[in-house]
């Protein structure tokens, strides 16, 4: 019992130094915890301060705003009034100066544009800020006028001048080379070998033009007087670069064409040799005429004169020698002449031929591209023009060579006739001469 006292009053003792040590522990985190809810409050007073000056000073700067914008309002509201009554002072003022210098403007457009396109561009330059003053919808000032006017004037003498200078050009090559240009004034530009250059004014270039319409050479280093000029500013020149050579519109017929050419060529050749021929024959017949009793065998007349037999014979004896020795000379003189007509007469047919084929060509084009690219069907077509003309070039020339050949051929034929009747009558023997 004893010592179950002892451990009750050393548990009793425990208890409460324990609850003692609690307490006192309690009492401390309630201190902590109140020292922190102090400093919370006055952080979040401070705070609270600091947002109510920022509202102030933002409702401060909002009236600050308000208030400037209504003078802003009333500064607008007055310089549109005030705007209004000098427009409408400048309108009583200037009167009939405002379409004077509308009128300007739309001239001052038309220069730039004239002057964008000039030759004397190349030479002088851009002078299209100059005219910045025609897009603005005011009275040109007094210094827009004077640049005009001296443009006006530089323009008026460089479209009078030769004058010579460096510049970039771009040869047949396609290099851009540094050469000397020649302007003569509005109408050519000119390179150090002759050759014509041609100017562009979208991307300011000058080009040596592929095809030349001559040289120009004694112009440039020589001063010669003769110069071929483009009024149109090179326009003329530029088109007439684009045009087919004689070859190459040869070229367009394709192999019809051609074989109208062969044809055409062969026959006029042998025809001009025909023409020849009988030139000749007819010379030697004449000669033969002014000595029927010696018959020659270098035409026809002294030949058909040689097979006929001396002395009177019946008049069937000599109608037979006569005849057998005309039909053999005869040929002879018509010879080639059918060949040359055939082909007077098959060349426009092959060129109507080459027509068709052409047209055909075209429409085939036609129908698998549409008729939206001209250049498409300018193959067939081109084929088909210059057929027909090489057909009737080939055609016309062996018309009259052909002529010329019956015509020279008649004559001859017609002597020949003439003096073989003549002999025919000469050399008949009567019937009562034979009896007696």
């Amino acid at each position: 019992m004893k010592y179950i006292g002892a451990l009750l009053l050393t548990l009793c003792v425990c208890s409460i130094s324990y609850a003692a040590t609690i307490d006192k522990t309690a009492d401390s985190i309630s201190a902590h915890d109140q020292k922190l809810n102090q400093e919370r409050q006055h952080t979040f007073i401070t705070h609270l301060k600091q947002q109510q000056q920022l509202l102030e000073q933002s409702r401060k700067r909002l009236a600050d705003a308000k208030k400037h914008q209504q003078q802003l309002k009333a500064q607008f509201s007055d310089n549109e009034k005030q705007l209004t009554s000098l427009s409408e002072q400048l309108r009583q003022r200037s009167g009939e100066l405002g379409k004077v210098f509308d009128v300007l403007r739309g001239e001052g457009e038309k220069f730039k544009q004239s002057f964008a396109q000039s030759m004397t561009s190349v030479e002088l330059g851009n002078r299209a800020k100059s005219f910045a003053w025609v897009a603005k919808e005011q009275i040109p000032s007094s210094q827009d006028l004077t640049h005009l006017a001296d443009n006006l004037l530089t323009q008026l003498q460089a479209s009078g001048d030769i004058s010579q200078f460096k510049r970039n050009i771009i040869d047949t090559q396609g290099q851009s080379v540094t050469d000397k240009v020649t302007r003569v004034g509005e109408f050519d530009l000119l390179d150090s070998k002759g050759q014509y250059l041609q100017w562009d004014p979208k991307s300011s270039t000058v080009t040596v033009m592929t095809k030349q319409p001559q040289s120009a050479q004694d112009f440039v280093t020589h001063g010669s007087s003769e110069l071929i000029i483009d009024p149109t500013h090179g326009q003329l020149l530029a088109l007439q670069s684009q045009l087919p050579t004689l070859m190459q519109r040869i070229a367009q017929g394709g192999a019809i064409g051609y074989v109208i050419i062969a044809l055409g060529l062969v026959s006029l050749i042998l025809a001009l040799f025909r023409l020849t021929t009988l030139f000749g024959t007819e010379t030697k017949v004449n000669r033969q005429l002014k000595n029927k009793q010696e018959p020659r065998e270098d035409n026809p007349l002294g030949r058909i004169l040689s097979r006929i037999p001396a002395g009177e014979h019946q008049l069937e004896t000599l109608e037979i020698y006569i005849d057998e020795a005309v039909s053999q000379e005869l040929p002879k003189l018509e010879r080639s002449q059918t060949l040359v007509k055939l082909v007077a007469g098959v060349a426009p047919l092959l060129g109507l031929l080459g027509t068709v084929t052409g047209m055909i060509g075209t429409f085939q084009a036609i129908t698998l591209f549409g008729t939206g690219d001209p250049k498409m069907m300018a193959s067939g077509i081109s084929q088909a023009l210059m057929t027909t003309v090489l057909g009737l070039i080939a055609a016309i020339p062996l018309l009259f060579a052909h002529n010329l050949l019956s015509t020279r051929a008649q004559r001859i034929r017609q002597i020949l006739q003439q003096q073989t009747l003549a002999l025919l009558a000469d050399r008949i023997k009567e019937p009562n001469d034979e009896a007696a």
